[in-house]
Order: C-alpha cells, then structure tokens, then sequence
C-alpha cells in the first residue's frame, strides 16, 4: 500500500514538473492574447508555471518562490529589486493566518505523516479519506487500532482541524 502511494506521488511530481514546463513555454511561444502586453504575458506564463509547480509540489515550495527572482530578470519583465518585491508578497502571503490554509496545511502535513508511519496498517485509506473530509473523529476511530505514539501526534497535528469542527 505504500508503494502504491509513493508512486502515486512520484508520478503527480513528474506530471507536474513536465506539465508545468510544457504550459509555461507554450505560453511564451504563443503570442499575448489581444489586449494583454507582451510582459503581462510572460509573467501569466510564469503564474502558471509556479501554480502548477505549487499544487503539484513538482519541487520543494521554497523553491519554486524563488523562480520569480531567476525567471523575471531573464524574461526581460522587470530588474531584480522588482523580483525581489514579489518574492517578499509571496512570502507574506504564504505566511497568511487565514484559517482555511492552516486546515490545508495540518492535512497535508497529517497525510504525509501518515503516510510514512502508518501507510501499511489497517484503515489508512478511509483514515486519508477522513482527514481531507475534516472529519477529526473519523480519523481518530480509524487510528485506534494503531499504535498510541502515531494516534498521539496524528492527533496533535491535526489540532486545527480539531479546533475547525468544534461547535
């Protein structure tokens, strides 16, 4: 079962690296769309690419922030004080205390846990499927029949979605 989910994830990466890389030089090959400058352009190209790379987490996050610094400069949109800036944005925006991200993260990060920890043991499935529904209590009753240090920081990561589904 963890084969299976380790490849799964390889595969999501490669498609997303390729998938991403394949759209971004498309999109600098194809002319603006009316109404659009040839800048503005290329920097949508560059948004879809981190996009892509982001959602699919083709590479390390931190690394696909630190495109814009490398990629504007070379794409002629803007000097390295203006990538610099933009990086600074998407620093603080990924820093945001918007609950709804921290939910994101603690299930992704309690997956990934669980993953490793408990990929093979009975009930991982319908536990994932429990953590990405916020169903703190589902995933608690499935996880009891594994060990009680993996119930214990299962349990502390996903606090905030705990804390999401009290009344």
């Amino acid at each position: 079962m963890l084969d299976r989910a380790r490849d799964r994830d390889v595969r999501r990466r490669a498609l997303g690296l390729a998938g991403g890389l394949t759209a971004f030089v498309l999109m600098l090959l194809a002319p603006a769309p009316e109404g659009m400058t040839p800048d503005a352009w290329r920097t949508a190209a560059l948004a879809v690419l981190m996009a892509t790379w982001w959602i699919t987490a083709a590479i390390p996050v931190y690394a696909t922030g630190l495109l814009p610094l490398a990629l504007l400069p070379l794409l002629g949109i803007g000097d390295m004080r203006a990538a610099a800036a933009l990086r600074r944005l998407v620093v603080e925006t990924s820093r945001s205390k918007n609950p709804k991200d921290e939910i994101r993260r603690a299930e992704d990060t309690a997956y990934t846990f669980m993953s490793a920890m408990a990929g093979n043991r009975p009930g991982f499935e319908e536990a994932a499927r429990a953590v990405f529904a916020g169903n703190f209590a589902g995933t608690q009753a499935i996880a009891e029949a594994w060990q009680a240090d993996i119930r214990a920081y299962l349990s502390h990561l996903l606090e905030p979605v705990k804390a999401d589904a009290s009344p």
